[in-house]
């Protein structure tokens, strides 16, 4: 009878599992439709959902996890603060996400720290540079991302502009956002 219960607590909580995935699917795709359409209180409120589920989830190759997206959706919200300690925590679970250090470094620019800001928006776009060419030259759908080249010609000028900014990104505000635009849409 004790080998019954435990079959049926395991087949529990794997249907759990299954359900809480599936719930954090459809609620990241619903934030990312909210996002790329311009509405992004509605944006917060799946994204939200979603770090309440899986605050570890990831989206595609760029490694963009649930925090990242909840930050972007409070900075297009010109809600700083809010998407300064959402970026924070994504840049903590996982240093390599450079949608969340290009978003942390607008974010701080915002607020008024223009040199860290530009260095945390150099590491992203340096970072979205080297991970869009690594999937364009070294994976199966490589051939799908970025395939004329554009975006990465634009993130290394880009680049060069943010050094050149020292350090106020004022005049680059607008480039820096339709970039990060173009790069979600590419996805």
């Amino acid at each position: 009878m004790n080998r019954w219960k435990r079959l049926g607590f395991l087949s529990m909580l794997i249907w759990l599992t299954g359900c809480t995935a599936f719930q954090t699917s459809n609620e990241l795709h619903k934030g990312r439709g909210a996002l790329l359409g311009g509405t992004p209180d509605a944006a917060v409120t799946h994204f939200t959902q979603v770090t309440a589920l899986n605050g570890n989830a990831r989206y595609s190759q760029l490694q963009e996890g649930a925090w990242t997206y909840l930050g972007r959706a409070y900075y297009d919200a010109k809600k700083y603060p809010q998407a300064h300690q959402a970026l924070e925590r994504a840049v903590a679970i996982n240093g390599d996400d450079s949608f969340a250090r290009l978003y942390l470094g607008l974010t701080l620019a915002r607020q008024g720290d223009y040199e860290t800001g530009r260095k945390e928006v150099l590491l992203g776009l340096k970072g979205l540079y080297d991970s869009l060419h690594y999937i364009a030259y070294n994976t199966s759908t490589g051939m799908y991302w970025d395939a004329t080249g554009q975006i990465r010609t634009e993130l290394q000028a880009t680049q060069s502009d943010v050094q050149a900014a020292n350090p106020n990104l004022d005049p680059l505000f607008a480039r820096l956002e339709t970039l990060g635009i173009r790069i979600e849409q590419e996805i």
